[in-house]
C-alpha cells in the first residue's frame, strides 16, 4: 500500500529537528499508537497538538496531550495548527502547522530568549505598526518577561530581578523619541516589580508557609537560614549591578516618584542579612549534638548527649530573640523532636516480626532514649518556667479604640528585625513571655506516636514469641497426644496466618506511624489472639486432665510458659494452679518424712558418705521443684496464700539439715586408732607359685581395705557436692589425710610394679631368657626388699618405689614389650610377604585380556612393588634388631646374641622361601591346569612374512618367550638377594640358600621342560595359515598391475580351499538375432577394460570372467577369514589371532576395493564415451525433417546413418559388457551409493541409446519419399562417383608403381597419394551406398573399390619387400 504523503512531510520535519535513528524513526511510525495520536491530528479538527517526544535518538513517542513525566525527555517537538482546518492535506501542511521544538530543562530559559530577542523587536519596532500598538505590544512582552523571571525564582529558588530589553528601549529612544513615555513607564513598571519581589522575599520569613516545607531536622533549618542569607545577598549583587543602576539613573533624570519608596528597601535587606545570620548562629549550635546523637550506637552515650543537646536549646531559647517566640519555638521543637524519633525509629529492628532478642532490645533502647529525652525536657521546661517567671514583663491590653493608625507597628511586637542588643537590659529576651510547652504539645506528636507506637509494637513481639514457641512445642509432643498436637500445630497456624496478614499491612515501621492503618490491623489482630487463647485455654486443660504427677504438670507449664502468661490462660487454669500448689506443699511434707527413712542402696559407697549423699539429693529435689513453681507461678508465690507453701518448705529444709549435722557427728565419733597398725605392714605379699620349674612366686601389693574404705569417706565428704570439714577427732591423721593423694599414688605405683613384675615371670620365652639374666637378678633383689623391709610408713618408701618402678616398669618390661613387639613384627612381615602378591599367576583370565606386552609391564610392575615392600621390610628388620640389641644392652659376641640372630635369621628364610615357592607353585599349576591358558601372545604380518610375538625359539636378538619365562623363575628364586643375612657372616645370602633347596630345584625342571614342549607344538601354527600367503607376498598395486598385463594366476598359488571358486569357462555375451563375431566381441571387451590405448595392454588385459573369478576368491578368502576363531589355544599359551586375521581381511578388502574401484571406472568412462556419442548423435538425426532437397544435405543425413550404424554392434557389445560389469559391482563392492548412481546412469544412456535408434529408423521414414522424389538427381551423382572409382583404377594401372627402377622413396610419395584419394573415396562410399540402397538401384560397383583397396595393399606390401631385400643384400656386400 502506498504511504501517506503526510507522513513524508512528519518525517522530514522530525528527522531535521531530533535527528533520530533511521530504525527508530521507522519504529516510530509502525506502532500502533503512534500513528492512532498522529492520524488523531491530520484528521480531528478537535486535536490541534502534537507532540513527538524522544528519550534518545532510538525511542521516539507520540502524544496529543503533554505528558506528566514530560521532564524526563530529553528534546520534544511540538506540531500545532494555526488554523481550525477540517482536515490537514499535504498542501495546506506549510501554512497551517507550525513546527516548534521545546527543550524540558530550558523551557523558560527559551521563552524568555524567544520574547526578548524575536518577538519584542519584530513587534516593537515594526514601521507598519502604529505607535499604539507598538508600545501595548513594548507593554505585554515586558510584562512576559517579568514573568518567566518569577517562574525562574520559582524553579531555582533564587530570586532574580527581571531586567528590561535595554537594546530595544536604547533602539527606541534613539530612532523614535516621542515613544519616551512609553519608555519611563516600563522602567517604572520594572521598578515596581523589583519592589514587590524583594518585599515579597522579606515578608516570606513572618509567612507561616516558611515551615512549610517540611523542614523535619537540624540540617534543614541550617539549609533554610543558609539559603536566605543566600538570596538576601544575591539580590545585594543584582541591586549593585550597572544594569540595576543604569534603572535608577534614568529614573531619577526623569523624576519618577517610584524611585524614593524603592531606595530604602536596600537599608531593609541588610536588615535582613543579619538577622538570618544571627538566627542561623543560633541554630548552627544544635547541628554537633544531634550529629553526635545520629551517629552513635551506644545508648548511654546517647543520654550524656541528651542532656548536653537540651542545655544548648535552653541557652537558644534564653539568648535568641527570634526562637524565644512562642511559635518559633515550638517549631524549633517539633524539628528536634522529630530528629530523636527518627533516631528511635533507626534503633529499631526493621521487621518486626523478628524473634531475635534484638529486636526487643531494639523497642526498648528506642523507648529508653525517647523517655530519657522528654525527662530531660520537662527538668529545663521547669528550669525555663522559673526563669520565665521571673523576668518576665505582663502584656498590656490595647484598647483598640484608642490607637493612631501612624502609631501601629506593622510587624507588631514580633519584629524579627529589631534589634535588642543595643539596648542596656541583659535580659531583655526574657521580658517576653515564652512558656515551654507542655509534653504533650503538637510540636511532641511524632515522639508521642513512635513511644505510643513502641509499646503497641513491644507488646506484638511478645505475642509473636508466645505464639511462635507453639509450633516448636506441637513439633515436640508437647501436649502428650498426637490429636492435641495437630490442634496445637493448627492454631500456630490460624495465628501464623492472622500475623502474616498483619505484617503485609504494617511490614516494617514505615506503616507503624499511619495511625489508622496500624490501628485496624493491630485490633483485628488481637481480636483473632483472643479467639486462640481461648482454644489454646481448653487444650491446656485436656492436657493437665491427662497428666497426674507434679513433675508432668510443672514440665507442662515449663512447655508452654509463654503462653501461660497470657491473662486468658491463667483464669483458665486457676484449677490447675490450686492443685499444682496443694501437691507441692504435700510434696515438701513426704520429704520430711523421707529424711528418716532408709537409704541402703548403693552398698559399694562408703555409709555416711552415702547417707549425706542421699539427704543432698532430696535438698535438691525440693530446691528444684521450689525454683520452679516460683519461676511458672510467681503471682502465687508472692500471693497471701503463698506462705503456707514457703513454711513446708522451710520445714523441710530444717528437716534435712539437722539429720546431716548428726550424720556428721557420728562420722567425728567413729575415729579409731588401728589405722596406724595398718600402715605398718610391707607393701607386697605372696601369692601362690606360678612356675613351678623356676619357683618364680607373683606378688601383689599389702594394702588394707579399711584403711582404704575410711580415705574414701573423707574424700567423698570433702568434696564436691557435699563440701564438708575433716572432723576434729581426725586431726592426728592430718598428714596422712593431707598425703592422701600420694599415698594412693604410691598404692597404684605398686600395684603398677606388681602387674608387671608378675608379666614378666609369665611371658617372657626361654630364648629371652638369656638376654635378660642381668636385669631379673636385680629385680629379684628389689622384690625381696618389698616382702621384707619397706613398709607404708617407711621414710625411704618413694625412693622404693622409684627404684622398684624405674627397674622392672621402665626398664626391664619396657624392654621386654619392646623385644616381643620387635620379634612379632618380625614375624609378622615374614609372614605377609606370603600374602603378598609376587606373580601374575593367579590372575589368569585377567592377563588373557592384556597383551604379552602389558603382561610382561604387569610381570615387572608387581616385581618391582613386590622387591620394593621386601627391600623395605629388609631396613626395617634390620632396624628392628638393632633396636632389640640397644633395649637388651648385650654385647654382638655374645653367645646369647649369636644364638638369639640365628633365631631371626631362621624366621626371615622360612618367609622369604615361602614366597618364591608359591611363585613357582601358582607358575606350574597355571600351566599345568587343563583349560588354563596363562599368557597371551599374538600372530603378526612384518615384512611379507608370519611370525609370533614374543618369538618362541631363540633366533633374533629379542627375548623368546621361554628366556623370559626362565628371567620369571630366576627372579622369583633370587628374592633372597635383598635381604641381607643379619650378623657377621657375610659370606653366604638368603639367595643361595634357597637356590639349594630341593623343592625348588625340582619346580624349576619342570617348569622349564613344559615351556620347551609348549613352544614346539605352537610353532605347527604357520602351517594351518600359509593357504593365505597370497595375500600378503607381493603389494596389492603391483600385483593387480601384474593381472592387468597378463600375469594371471597359477594354479599353484590358489589357495586349495579356492580352487572350485574359479570359472574356467566364458559366458555367452549376446543372445541376439544377428550375434557379432567373436573377434568383435573380444575385442570390444578388451578395450572395455583396458584403462590404456596401447594394442600390447589391449592383448594382454583380462576378460571380465578373469575378473569375476579373481573376485570370487578373494570373497570367499573373506567368508574363510570370519570363520576362523579368534584365539588358538596350545596348553597353556594362547595365541591371539585377532591382529591377522584382521590384516587378512583388510588386505582381502584391499583386494576387492581395488577390482571394484578398476571396474567402476572403467564403466564410468564407458559410459561417458557412449553419452558424448549420444550428445553428438541426438541433436542431428533430430534435425531430419524429410524435407531436405540437395545431394549433399542427403551425404550428410547418410553420414550421420553410417555413424549410428558402424556404431551399433559396439554400444550393444558395451552394454552387455557394462550390464555383467554392474552386477559384479552389485556383488562384491561395499560402496553401494557409488554402485546405485553408477547403474542410474546406465539405464539413462541405455535408454537414450534404444530412443536414438528409433530416431534413426523414423529419419529413414521420413527421407524414403524425398530421396524418390528427387532419384534423378541422385543417381545422376552416384555416377559420377562410379567414374571417380574408375578412374582411381586406371590411374593406379597406369602408374609407375610397376616399374621396378622406381625407388622406395618415390614408390611410397605415390602409394600415399592413392591412398589419401581412396581414403577421400571410403568417406563418400558409405554415404553413397545408404542412398544406393534407399534408391533400390545397382548405379555403383563398390566391390571396385574393395578391389582398388585390395591392390593398394597388396602393392605396399610388396614395395616393403623390395626395401628389405634392398637392405639385406646391401647388408651382405658389407660382410
Amino acid at each position: 500500500m502506498e504511504k501517506d504523503i503526510r507522513y513524508h512531510w512528519l518525517e522530514h520535519r522530525i528527522i531535521t529537528t531530533l535527528e533520530p535513528k533511521r530504525d527508530a524513526l521507522v519504529q516510530f511510525i509502525q506502532n500502533d499508537e503512534n500513528r492512532l495520536s498522529i492520524e488523531q491530528f491530520f484528521e480531528n479538527e478537535d486535536v490541534t497538538h502534537l507532540y513527538v517526544l524522544s528519550q534518545s535518538s532510538s525511542h521516539l513517542i507520540a502524544l496529543n496531550t503533554i505528558p506528566i513525566d514530560y521532564n524526563s525527555y530529553v528534546r520534544t517537538v511540538l506540531f500545532l495548527k494555526t488554523n481550525s482546518t477540517n482536515k490537514l492535506t499535504r498542501e495546506n501542511l506549510d501554512k497551517d502547522v507550525a513546527v516548534v521544538e521545546l527543550y524540558p530543562e530550558e523551557t523558560v530559559h527559551y521563552m524568555d530568549i524567544l520574547s526578548r530577542d524575536v518577538y519584542l523587536p519584530l513587534l516593537s519596532c515594526n514601521c507598519l505598526i502604529s505607535d499604539t500598538e507598538k508600545d501595548r505590544f513594548l507593554d505585554l512582552f515586558h510584562r512576559l518577561l517579568n514573568q518567566t523571571a518569577a517562574t525562574h525564582t520559582f524553579q531555582s529558588e533564587s530570586v532574580v530581578l527581571p531586567l528590561p530589553a535595554f537594546n530595544i528601549l536604547a533602539h527606541i529612544s534613539q530612532q523614535e523619541p516621542s515613544r519616551q513615555q512609553s519608555i519611563l513607564s516600563i522602567l517604572e513598571n520594572t521598578l515596581t516589580n523589583w519592589s514587590k519581589q524583594i518585599k515579597q522575599l522579606l515578608q516570606e520569613e513572618l509567612k507561616p508557609s516558611f515551615y512549610g516545607r517540611e523542614q523535619n531536622s537540624i540540617k534543614d533549618q541550617v539549609q533554610l537560614w543558609t539559603s536566605r542569607i543566600n538570596k538576601l545577598n544575591n539580590l545585594l549583587v543584582q541591586l549593585d549591578s550597572p544594569f540595576v543602576q543604569d534603572v535608577l539613573k534614568n529614573l531619577a533624570r526623569n523624576r519618577s516618584p517610584y524611585l524614593a519608596s524603592f531606595m530604602d528597601i536596600k537599608l531593609e535587606i541588610s536588615r535582613a542579612v543579619t538577622h538570618a545570620e544571627r538566627n542561623l548562629s543560633f541554630v548552627s549550635t544544635l547541628s554537633p549534638w544531634i550529629f553526635q546523637i545520629n551517629n552513635s550506637n551506644n545508648v548511654t552515650e546517647i543520654f550524656q548527649l541528651l542532656s548536653s543537646l537540651m542545655h544548648t536549646l535552653f541557652l537558644v531559647w534564653q539568648h535568641s530573640q527570634y526562637y524565644h517566640q512562642k511559635d518559633k519555638f515550638s517549631q524549633l521543637l517539633e524539628v528536634i523532636s522529630s530528629e530523636i524519633a527518627s533516631r528511635a525509629k533507626q534503633i529499631i529492628t526493621t521487621d518486626i516480626s523478628s524473634q531475635s532478642n534484638n529486636s526487643t532490645m531494639s523497642l526498648k533502647d528506642a523507648l529508653s532514649i525517647c523517655a530519657m529525652f522528654r525527662g530531660t525536657y520537662l527538668d529545663y521546661k521547669e528550669k525555663a518556667d522559673a526563669l520565665n517567671a521571673k523576668y518576665m514583663i505582663p502584656e498590656k491590653k490595647i484598647d483598640p479604640s484608642k490607637m493612631l493608625i501612624w502609631q501601629v507597628n506593622p510587624y507588631g511586637d514580633n519584629d524579627p528585625y529589631k534589634d535588642l542588643s543595643a539596648s542596656n537590659d541583659p535580659y531583655a529576651v526574657l521580658r517576653k513571655s515564652s512558656p515551654w510547652p507542655p509534653r504533650n504539645a503538637k510540636c511532641f506528636q511524632s515522639l508521642n506516636a513512635i513511644i505510643e507506637r513502641c509499646n503497641d509494637v513491644q507488646e506484638l513481639t511478645s505475642t509473636i514469641d508466645q505464639f511462635n514457641e507453639l509450633s516448636r512445642t506441637a513439633r515436640v509432643g508437647g501436649t502428650l497426644s498426637s490429636t492435641m498436637d495437630a490442634m496445637l500445630a493448627e492454631i500456630q497456624l490460624k495465628s501464623s496466618k492472622s500475623l502474616e496478614i498483619f505484617h503485609k499491612e504494617c511490614p516494617n515501621l514505615s506503616h507503624l506511624m499511619d495511625n489508622d492503618r496500624f490501628d485496624v490491623a493491630f485490633f483485628r489482630l488481637r481480636t483473632e489472639l483472643k479467639q486462640y487463647e481461648h482454644e489454646l485455654a481448653w487444650i491446656l486443660r485436656q492436657c493437665f486432665s491427662r497428666t497426674t504427677t507434679l513433675s508432668s504438670k510443672l514440665t507442662l507449664l515449663d512447655v508452654f510458659h509463654g503462653i501461660y502468661q497470657r491473662d486468658v490462660i491463667q483464669r483458665a487454669l486457676i484449677s490447675e494452679e490450686q492443685w499444682i500448689f496443694q501437691n507441692l506443699k504435700q510434696e515438701f511434707q513426704l520429704v520430711t518424712q523421707l529424711v528418716s527413712s532408709s537409704h541402703k542402696n548403693y552398698p559399694h559407697w562408703p555409709p555416711i558418705a552415702r547417707q549425706l549423699l542421699y539427704l543432698y539429693g532430696l535438698k535438691e529435689r525440693i530446691d528444684q521443684y521450689m525454683n520452679q513453681f516460683c519461676e511458672l507461678c510467681p503471682k502465687i508465690i508472692n500471693s497471701d496464700i503463698g506462705w503456707e507453701l514457703k513454711e513446708a518448705y522451710r520445714m523441710a529444709k530444717e528437716k534435712i539439715q539437722k539429720s546431716e549435722d548428726d550424720l556428721y557427728n557420728q562420722l567425728e565419733q567413729s575415729a579409731t586408732s588401728q589405722i596406724s597398725d595398718l600402715l605398718l605392714q610391707p607393701v607386697f605379699k605372696t601369692m601362690s607359685l606360678s612356675d613351678e620349674m623356676n619357683h618364680l612366686p607373683s606378688i601383689q601389693v599389702n594394702f588394707d581395705n579399711s584403711l582404704d574404705c575410711l580415705l574414701k569417706e573423707i574424700r567423698y565428704i570433702t568434696r564436691e557436692p557435699l563440701n564438708y570439714k575433716i572432723p576434729g577427732k581426725y586431726r592426728e591423721l592430718i598428714p596422712l589425710l593431707d598425703n592422701e593423694r600420694t599415698l594412693r599414688l604410691h598404692v597404684e605405683r605398686l600395684r603398677s610394679i606388681a602387674i608387671k613384675y608378675n608379666y614378666l615371670i609369665e611371658h617372657m620365652e626361654i630364648e629371652e631368657r638369656d638376654l635378660f639374666e642381668t636385669k631379673l637378678n636385680r629385680i629379684d633383689e628389689i622384690i625381696h626388699r618389698g616382702l621384707n623391709e619397706i613398709t607404708w610408713k617407711s621414710l625411704n618408701l618413694s625412693d622404693y618405689i622409684e627404684q622398684a618402678y624405674g627397674l622392672i616398669n621402665m626398664d626391664a618390661s619396657i624392654a621386654l614389650e619392646t623385644v616381643q613387639h620387635d620379634v612379632s613384627l618380625i614375624k609378622q612381615l615374614a609372614f605377609n610377604w606370603s600374602n603378598l602378591r609376587g606373580d601374575i599367576f593367579d590372575e589368569n583370565q585377567q592377563n588373557l585380556q592384556l597383551t604379552f606386552q602389558q603382561a610382561l609391564q604387569k610381570h615387572q610392575n608387581v616385581q618391582a612393588a613386590f622387591n620394593e615392600k621386601l627391600t623395605m621390610d629388609g631396613h626395617k628388620i634390620h632396624s628392628l634388631v638393632d633396636n632389640i640389641a640397644k633395649i637388651v644392652g648385650i654385647s654382638s659376641g655374645s653367645p646369647s646374641w649369636l644364638n638369639y640372630i640365628d633365631y631371626i635369621n631362621s624366621l626371615i628364610l622360612n618367609g622369604i622361601k615361602a614366597t618364591s615357592l608359591i611363585s613357582m607353585k601358582n607358575m606350574l599349576v597355571a600351566m599345568t591346569h587343563q583349560n588354563n591358558e596363562v599368557i597371551n601372545i599374538v600372530v603378526q604380518l612384518n615384512d611379507y612374512e608370519l611370525s609370533f610375538s614374543p618369538p618362541l625359539v631363540p633366533i633374533t636378538s629379542e627375548l623368546s618367550l621361554g628366556e623370559i619365562f626362565l628371567e620369571w623363575i630366576d627372579t622369583f628364586v633370587n628374592r633372597g638377594e635383598l635381604i641381607e643375612l643379619l650378623g657377621n657372616d657375610k659370606t653366604t645370602n638368603f639367595a643361595q640358600i634357597i637356590n639349594q633347596d630341593s623343592l625348588i630345584t625340582e619346580l624349576r625342571e619342570k617348569i622349564t621342560q613344559l615351556i620347551e614342549e609348549t613352544c614346539l607344538e605352537s610353532l605347527k601354527f604357520f602351517d594351518e595359515f600359509s593357504q593365505y600367503s597370497f595375500l600378503y607376498q607381493l603389494p596389492v598395486n603391483q600385483s593387480f598391475q601384474l593381472f592387468l598385463h597378463g600375469n594371471k594366476r597359477n594354479r599353484l598359488t590358489t589357495p586349495k580351499n579356492f580352487l572350485g571358486e574359479q570359472d574356467t569357462g566364458r559366458r555367452s555375451v549376446f543372445s541376439m538375432a544377428s550375434i557379432p563375431t567373436a573377434e568383435l566381441i573380444d575385442q570390444v571387451e578388451r578395450s572395455f577394460l583396458c584403462a590404456t590405448t596401447d594394442k600390447d595392454d589391449l592383448q594382454k588385459i583380462p576378460l571380465l570372467q578373469e575378473f569375476d573369478n579373481e573376485m570370487k576368491i578373494y570373497q570367499a578368502c573373506l567368508a574363510d577369514l570370519s570363520s576362523l576363531p579368534d584365539c588358538w589355544n596350545v596348553q597353556w599359551i594362547r595365541i591371539d589371532l585377532r591382529p591377522i586375521k584382521q590384516t587378512f581381511t583388510s588386505l582381502a578388502h584391499k583386494w576387492l576395493w581395488k577390482f571394484c574401484d578398476y571396474l567402476h571406472n572403467q564403466t564410468n568412462k564407458s559410459l561417458d564415451v557412449v553419452d558424448d556419442f549420444l550428445i553428438a548423435m541426438e541433436p542431428e538425426i533430430e534435425s531430419i525433417s524429410g524435407l531436405e532437397r540437395d545431394t549433399e544435405t542427403f551425404m550428410k543425413i547418410m553420414r550421420l546413418f553410417n555413424s549410428v550404424s558402424s556404431k551399433q554392434h559396439e554400444v550393444e557389445i558395451r552394454f552387455e559388457l557394462m550390464r555383467r560389469t554392474l552386477s559384479l559391482l552389485k556383488m562384491y563392492s561395499s560402496s553401494n551409493e557409488n554402485e546405485l548412481i553408477l547403474n542410474e546412469k546406465y539405464h539413462i544412456i541405455q535408454t537414450r541409446w534404444q530412443n536414438l535408434k528409433t530416431k534413426v529408423m523414423q529419419a529413414k521414414q521420413r527421407l524414403g519419399p524425398t530421396l524418390k522424389e528427387e532419384s534423378t538427381f541422385i543417381i545422376k551423382d552416384l555416377k559420377a562417383f562410379q567414374n571417380q572409382i574408375n578412374q582411381l583404377t586406371n590411374d593406379v594401372n597406369q602408374s609407375t608403381l610397376f616399374n621396378h627402377q622406381l625407388t622406395y622413396t618415390q614408390a611410397q610419395q605415390i602409394l600415399n597419394e592413392f591412398s589419401n584419394r581412396q581414403k577421400e573415396l571410403d568417406k563418400q562410399a558409405l554415404d553413397y551406398k545408404q542412398l544406393q540402397t534407399l534408391l533400390d538401384t545397382n548405379i555403383v560397383d563398390f566391390e571396385k573399390l574393395n578391389q582398388y583397396k585390395d591392390t593398394l595393399k597388396n602393392l605396399t606390401i610388396t614395395w616393403k619387400t623390395v626395401r628389405l631385400e634392398f637392405v639385406f643384400r646391401t647388408k651382405i656386400k658389407l660382410i
